[in-house]
């Protein structure tokens, strides 16, 4: 939640990365190269183009324009509805809520601590990561888990806005030969990069990916409801680590089927996102 987990984000992400690099100094351990997990949560809302006045940093939508289920960001300067376009690492920071907050500062602080410590540090903003093994326990995190486990009890998936909000899914297989490249790659050292496909997929989209994937007949569950913190738009721009040598691979149907074979061999699955919607919405 927005309120109560605040100190939990801070302490775990912040807290916890400040002692990791604590350890490494006080101590004799040898370490060689760190990679430290960001998130595309740190750029806030992805990047807009407006047809009049150009490249536009949208700052977080305002709760009476989601009140009045106007979704898509306007332009700040003209009022006109804004393009998104590919993310670039340089992109300027806008996020706002307690998890996005605290990590961007993990990775800063990581990125400091290694230049103070003269150890490597790469930091990798993921897109929303996906495959085999993601929790399907926690209903707060991970789409394709939460649709998946709705899906297999015969339950709609339920989209928030009107379902065409976009984002980058990224196979957890590429995430991870990602992490060797860098790890392994001195010229990544002291840089930041996107980790993701490039490729703009919506809620929507995604929700009936899977239902075709699993053999249901379900129509999406879209009441009209919103998030607040939510960003309406974020597909990464992954040039930066293109130019170095990496590409994710796999596409959303292939890694989407690499799921849920393995769900569906986990037997039956509960779900449990119905029992904490409430605790969600509050």
């Amino acid at each position: 939640g927005f309120t109560t987990e605040t100190s939990k984000y801070v302490d775990v992400n912040v807290n916890g990365t400040a002692g990791i690099f604590e350890s490494i100094a006080r101590g004799n351990s040898k370490i060689e190269k760190i990679v430290i997990a960001s998130s595309q949560g740190v750029y806030g809302e992805g990047a807009y183009q407006c047809k009049k006045d150009g490249p536009i940093v949208a700052g977080p939508r305002p709760l009476e324009q989601l009140k009045k289920k106007q979704w898509d960001p306007l332009c700040p300067r003209c009022g006109n509805r804004l393009e998104p376009v590919p993310t670039a690492e340089e992109k300027p920071k806008e996020c706002e809520t307690p998890y996005t907050l605290s990590k961007e500062f993990s990775e800063r602080l990581a990125l400091a601590q290694g230049r103070r410590l003269g150890i490597p540090v790469v930091a990798l903003r993921y897109g929303v990561t996906y495959g085999p093994r993601q929790s399907i326990f926690n209903p707060y995190t991970g789409v394709v888990s939460i649709f998946s486990t709705r899906i297999l009890n015969g339950l709609p998936p339920v989209v928030y806005e009107d379902g065409e909000q976009t984002r980058d899914f990224v196979y957890v297989g590429d995430v991870a030969k990602a992490t060797l490249f860098v790890m392994e790659n001195e010229k990544a050292d002291f840089e930041v990069f996107n980790v993701g496909t490039g490729k703009a997929t919506t809620v929507a989209e995604l929700g009936r990916t899977l239902t075709s994937i699993y053999g249901k007949k379900i129509e999406l569950q879209i009441p009209g409801e919103f998030r607040w913190g939510d960003v309406r738009h974020i597909i990464l721009n992954p040039g930066k680590l293109t130019q170095l040598g990496f590409q994710a691979q796999t596409s959303l149907e292939e890694g989407l089927s690499f799921f849920a074979k393995w769900i569906q061999g986990q037997g039956k699955v509960k779900q449990y996102f119905t029992e904490a919607y409430e605790r969600l919405k509050t």
